[in-house]
């Protein structure tokens, strides 16, 4: 795979795409562009991300803007949490930039089919929690939750980001009525958080659990396991996130959370494993073992005497292990027959040994494949059930690749794509002569 050259051969080539490409961008960056530059001329190259974000047009007195950035691998935070980038109190309708300089690796390049050379395709991708809040006489009446990722085209990129009063998530119930407790039962997994940081001012802890995830199909004379790499680049699922955030004179409870759906959230694995392989007309389920992140803070807007802020995140951190239900016995078990489909026209012929089959990004859309009931249990709240998701969304570059499916066949086969879909997780089998 390509990578990287060393940043001070590149710096005459880089300054001088620059300055070419950025003439029109000169007043919209104006010094920023300065700093940028001067780090490549210096050997530490960096790029600026600016997040536009449009707040709502609504009858408030103010909106609340929370951003948090993720860490990633070349651009980690203190703590190797989310870690406030910016937080203010502004009018309803304004539009709001939010800068963020950080170290320019290249994460991917791509095939220029003009000149048959590399190019760089993005920079690090970067995610932040964007959380927006805004009341009217101590009355919330707007709340939108979003993890934004960013993929950087160039060292200066502008993502736009709208927080659109059609998209309000402020409940229509009240607290009690709006989170629902539940008693366990099978079909949902216990998550129990446990906090690992605390003072006055902010929390955070953790809690595991199993997430559903895609199913895996055999057929006979043929034996299909689910496999993940932990090492660079390595496998990487979409699962989902949640948040809330509350601003006033009168903040809400850290126990009187409403927890919302933030989006997905790439999510990488820990470890290499294949699952234990599945052979004959079967299918089963896999399942990854979860760990969620959740943080609590608060604190008070600058320049704004007795008005403060909360936000409550919980995420996705890491997959600790990945299994089919058939062999973990916590796990309810999906494993049964199956008969495979009709072959289409886009199958590929598959032969005898051994082949991994990963996934890869399309022009279809992200959406969810399967949901998981699970029960949040912490000593002030709980216990709070929440649903799930995992995502038809892959990314492929230097940092995270897809899980795949590895098959040991004795005979000819088909496989293809579920719904000629390379980003769906499943893979069809069937018999070929």
């Amino acid at each position: 795979m390509v990578r990287l050259l060393n940043p001070k051969f590149l710096t005459l080539i880089i300054t001088v795409l620059v300055l070419i490409s950025a003439v029109t961008m000169v007043v919209a960056f104006n010094d920023d562009l300065s700093i940028v530059i001067n780090s490549w001329i210096e050997g530490k190259p960096r790029m600026l991300i600016k997040l536009k974000i449009s707040l709502p047009h609504v009858e408030a007195d103010y909106c609340g803007l929370i951003v948090l950035r993720f860490p990633t691998t070349y651009n980690p935070t203190k703590t190797g949490y989310a870690e406030m980038l910016y937080k203010g109190l502004h009018s309803p309708g304004d539009t709001v930039i939010v800068s963020n300089f950080l170290f320019a690796m290249v994460t991917k390049y791509e095939l220029d089919s003009r000149t048959s050379e590399y190019r760089v395709s993005y920079y690090e991708p970067q995610e932040y929690a964007v959380l927006v809040v805004c009341d009217k006489n101590e009355e919330r009446i707007f709340k939108w939750v979003k993890i934004i990722e960013v993929f950087p085209r160039s060292i200066l990129h502008t993502e736009d980001i709208i927080a659109s009063s059609e998209e309000s998530l402020v409940p229509k119930t009240s607290y009690s009525e709006n989170v629902e407790t539940i008693s366990v039962e099978e079909t949902s997994f216990p998550c129990n958080i446990v906090i690992e940081e605390e003072d006055y001012s902010y929390k955070r802890g953790s809690c595991y659990t199993w997430i559903k995830g895609p199913q895996i199909y055999s057929i006979a004379m043929l034996q299909a396991s689910f496999g993940v790499i932990g090492r660079k680049p390595s496998s990487a699922v979409y699962l989902e996130g949640f948040a809330d955030s509350d601003t006033g004179i009168y903040l809400r409870d850290e126990s009187k959370v409403e927890w919302v759906s933030a989006g997905k959230k790439i999510t990488s694995f820990l470890i290499s494993r294949e699952t234990s392989p599945i052979s004959g007309y079967y299918k089963d389920r896999v399942y990854f073992y979860v760990r969620y992140v959740y943080e609590w803070g608060w604190g008070c807007w600058d320049g704004f005497a007795g008005v403060c802020y909360e936000f409550w995140l919980l995420y996705p951190y890491e997959i600790g292990s990945v299994a089919r239900t058939a062999e973990e016995s916590s796990l309810p078990n999906e494993y049964s027959p199956w008969i495979p489909p009709q072959v289409p026209a886009y199958a590929c012929p598959g032969h005898p040994g051994s082949t991994e089959i990963y996934f890869r990004e399309n022009e279809t859309p992200d959406e969810i494949l399967a949901s998981t009931s699970i029960t949040l249990n912490y000593q002030i709240w709980g216990p709070v059930s929440l649903s799930v998701s995992f995502y038809k969304a892959v990314r492929s570059d230097d940092q995270y690749d897809t899980p795949y499916i590895k098959i040991y066949s004795y005979r000819n086969y088909w496989w293809w794509y579920k719904n000629d879909d390379k980003k769906h997780y499943e893979i069809f089998l069937a018999p070929r002569t």
